[in-house]
């Protein structure tokens, strides 16, 4: 009776952390096209609009088809469209209860998932970063109750399934065969498993993994000979930097995502400088405390020579490789599918070092990182320093200024998302469910001076001016033209003409 209570309140605090993390708080430039896309009326001009479809969406079909069925179920709000994640954090919830790890690894992995700023932020968020996170994590629990326990089939089954929805998910998961890989050619070699008696046993969800596989991959192969994806900026140290910003909880402790955006620099972490080199030292001091414990005990192995250390690195610097040759800027969110097998690296050795009975110093040590990870948590959640682009608070003011004054407005942001909150464009018609409360121009129709030089008009500038004004042509237009600001808000610039 106090086992299946205690199971209860786990249970419960579990669902919590979704309800709480998930909020109504403005949708940013992607949520807004995930938005749009989940609003057309009709699937057929879905479909035919995505196979034309330049951007990253193309590459993710699964997940659109997916978040589109969603919205006719539950609506295109803000929570409802970021609650497509739950049921993929349940299925992953059931998975880790129903493997064969022990209760302390059990409760190890959730306590390390569940109070994670990575989840946390993305949990709030209308993409598939998470939902390929779930599925990454529940590919490898199969892979390794497959090898660990009897070989049972239906885990390759779950396997070759879960794998090719996180295809149709994202053309990314495809990075996920090499730790696959590493991590089944170390079990066969380790426990002496013929390969052809293996390949007998699972050659039928393979082959049908195999099929699949190949024919979505002529379909990416399609979307990228017509130029769909992602940023073409080739990437650097400074993007693996980051992603291991987001994977060690860094993420509501320094600089917010917006800010290393604009400005990677030295003096940008200065800032918060005391409580980075808090956690940072924290960090770094369980490295060499733990490390010294093994080599004591001699078992450094637990730490260097860890399968899942050797399958994130490989499966990370394979990716950069491709995505450096590619020209394809990645950050954090590009390599979830990888985080699952750091994840499982970090609970492997608190799970050794909880086993070897340790001083307890060990233990307030994790116990400190662990709060500093919650509280970085909170902090994505509830300060608006961490909130995304605040595309509903920028419409909310342009829609009183314009009945106020009747203003013609000149956007310089995505439409998409403006759309999303009722500024519809008098120049570009979009099939979709959005509200049309004001209309606004769209900066491209402005190229030519004279089409704007008789008219009373409000310029919003967003201030990611590398995407909306690369050219500096609306602010050089601005400053010739007796332009004052009107509202400066921490995501855009709004000006009006002086009398």
């Amino acid at each position: 009776m106090i086992y299946k209570r205690k199971t209860f309140i786990v249970l419960l605090f579990l669902l919590l952390i979704p309800i709480i993390s998930i909020s109504n708080f403005s949708l940013w430039i992607d949520e807004g096209t995930t938005a749009f896309l989940a609003s057309f009326n009709s699937y057929s001009n879905l479909v035919n609009y995505l196979i034309h479809y330049t951007g990253s969406e193309a590459q993710m079909p699964g997940y659109i088809i997916f978040i589109w069925i969603w919205a006719k179920l539950f609506g295109i709000s803000e929570i409802a469209l970021r609650a497509a994640n739950i049921p993929f954090y349940i299925l992953f919830i059931l998975s880790i209860y129903k493997s064969s790890f022990s209760r302390r690894m059990k409760v190890i992995l959730l306590s390390i998932v569940t109070l994670n700023p990575f989840i946390w932020y993305n949990m709030n968020e209308v993409r598939n970063t998470l939902i390929v996170f779930f599925l990454a994590f529940i590919i490898i629990i199969n892979l390794l109750e497959y090898f660990n326990n009897e070989q049972k089939l239906k885990n390759i089954y779950i396997l070759g399934f879960t794998f090719v929805i996180g295809i149709a998910f994202n053309l990314l998961f495809y990075f996920l065969i090499i730790p696959i890989i590493y991590l089944s050619v170390n079990y066969i070699i380790k426990n002496n498993i013929r390969l052809k008696q293996l390949l007998d046993d699972i050659k039928i969800p393979l082959i049908s993994t195999i099929i699949l596989s190949l024919l979505l991959l002529i379909y990416y192969f399609f979307t990228l000979s017509h130029g769909a994806g992602g940023m073409r900026q080739r990437p650097g140290i400074a993007n693996i930097g980051e992603t291991l910003y987001e994977f060690l909880g860094f993420l509501g402790l320094g600089p917010s995502r917006n800010e290393i955006r604009d400005k990677t620099s030295v003096s940008l972490f200065l800032n918060y400088k005391y409580t980075l080199i808090t956690y940072s030292g924290l960090i770094v001091l369980a490295i060499v405390v733990f490390s010294l414990f093994f080599k004591k005990l001699k078992k450094t192995n637990i730490i260097f020579k860890n399968n899942f250390l050797i399958a994130f690195l490989s499966s990370i610097v394979f990716f950069f490789i491709v995505s450096y040759i590619m020209h394809f800027r990645f950050w954090g969110r590009h390599v979830s599918f990888a985080y699952p097998l750091l994840i499982l690296y970090l609970a492997s050795i608190i799970d050794a070092i909880i086993a070897l009975k340790p001083p307890k110093y060990f233990f307030y040590i994790l116990t400190l990182i662990l709060l500093f990870c919650t509280f970085s948590s909170l902090q994505i959640r509830f300060n608006p320093k961490y909130q995304k682009d605040n595309y509903k608070l920028a419409a909310k003011i342009i829609i009183r200024l314009v009945r106020n004054n009747n203003f013609n407005v000149v956007w310089a942001g995505n439409d998409l998302t403006a759309e999303y909150y009722g500024l519809y464009f008098a120049d570009t018609t979009y099939i979709s469910s959005f509200p049309r409360i004001v209309r606004v121009y769209n900066d491209d129709i402005f190229e030519n001076e004279s089409q704007i030089n008789n008219k009373k008009k409000i310029i919003v500038l967003f201030k990611k001016y590398d995407l909306f004004d690369p050219t500096g042509y609306w602010r050089n237009y601005i400053a010739r033209n007796n332009y004052k600001k009107i509202e400066d808000t921490q995501d855009f610039l709004i000006y009006g003409q002086k009398n």
